[in-house]
Parts: structure tokens; sequence; C-alpha cells
């Protein structure tokens, strides 16, 4: 990765599209920066929790309900992250970002549709819900030769995240009568817990969306 740092929302995982640092109501997400370097790899850890499967269409076959839609099953809780870093980067070198670790749980499975003639016009069509954020630890340790005022980095230092899944979608009713409805949509998922230790002296530059730590661990979308 090269050029200017970029939003961090555009460097997580699928589903994670927003940071906002405790915002109360009313006021913008604030815009966090990381990069363009990693100190620990090329993209830092992220870790996503399994997907929940699918639920099962109706069975409607030959103008007849045999069997109702079944639902799926939740997204799974995001993987536990426990990461230690000692920072004692080269000379001139990773001055981005020392470390960008997230865990966020899986989607739920979607409901189950009803039957293409409309056959089936009950059952289970509620989608599922998302999983938990894993639990992330991250403690940075500052090298044996740390300089006196501090590393230099260029843009957020450290970044811990801990998102619930987005829950399932609910399944279609294609019965045309009133009584019958489409199945609701699975529900968030939970963050998780953060524990993060930094003894690193750091010097922060790069302007008003760099931070020195962000940590959040917030719940997904239903």
């Amino acid at each position: 990765m090269s050029g200017q740092g970029k939003p961090l929302h555009r460097l997580l995982v699928p589903g994670w599209t927003l940071l906002c640092c405790c915002a109360p109501l009313g006021v913008a997400a604030q815009t966090v920066t990381t990069g363009p370097h990693y100190y620990v790899d090329p993209h830092s850890t992220f870790l996503v929790g399994a997907t929940g499967a699918a639920g099962i269409d109706a069975d409607g076959h030959g103008g007849k309900c045999h069997r109702g839609p079944i639902p799926g099953s939740a997204g799974a809780t995001g993987p536990t992250i426990n990461r230690t870093v000692t920072y004692a980067p080269a000379a001139g070198a990773s001055t981005g970002t020392i470390i960008a670790a997230g865990s966020s749980g899986g989607t739920g499975g979607a409901g189950g549709n009803g039957d293409g003639g409309g056959h089936c016009g009950a059952g289970d069509f509620y989608g599922m819900a998302g999983g938990n954020g894993g639990n992330v630890t991250v403690v940075v340790d500052p090298g044996a030769n740390a300089p006196a005022a501090g590393y230099a980095v260029t843009n957020t230092a450290i970044v811990v995240l801990s998102h619930g899944g987005t829950g399932g979608k609910g399944g279609d009713n294609t019965r045309a009568k009133a009584q019958y409805s489409a199945g609701d949509g699975g529900a968030a998922g939970n963050g998780g817990s953060l524990n993060l230790t930094n003894h690193a002296s750091l010097q922060v530059t790069g302007g008003p969306t760099a931070f020195g730590i962000v940590a959040q661990s917030a719940g997904g979308q239903g």
C-alpha cells in the first residue's frame, strides 16, 4: 500500500463501513485515517466470524404446501485476537500505523422464502442474528532503544475494534393474503470487549484525522 493515508472504513472488512468515536446523536461521524504502512503486517489483523447458513425455502410443489420455510442459523462470534507488539522500527521505516486489529461477528443467515406459487403462507420466515464481535487484546511495547522524544507516527498509531455482525434479512412471503407477512430481519450482534495497553511514547502527526489511539466496541446492524 502506498500514497496518502486512507479513511479507516476503506481498509476494514465487509460490514465495517463507519467508524464513529462515541459521537452523540446529531453529530457527524469522525473520520479516522491509518496507513499507508503498518508495522505489524501489510493489513494488520482483521478476523470475521463465519456467516450463518441461509434458511430453506418453502416446498409448494404440485400446488400444495408440503413444508413451510425453515430458518437459517446465526452468525458466529468473531474470533478472539490477542496480539503483543514490540515497536522498534528501523530508521525511517514503518512510520504510518503500528497496528490495527479488529474482530467482527458473522452475518446472520437469511430467512427462508415462501414458495413461488404462494401456497405456503405460514412458517419461519425470520432472519437470524448476527454474531457478537470477538474480544480483542493488544499490547504495544517500545523497543530497547526507544527515542527519548517518542516514536514518530504519521497517521493514527493504534486502532482496536470489535463489531457485532449484521442480522440476516427476513424471507419473502409470496402468499397474497393480508394475514401473512414477510419475515423479520435478524438482530444485530453485540460488540466484544477491548483491552488495550500501550507502553510506547508516540509523536503523532498527519492532521486532524490522525489519532494516537482509537478503540471502539460497537453493535452491528439489524
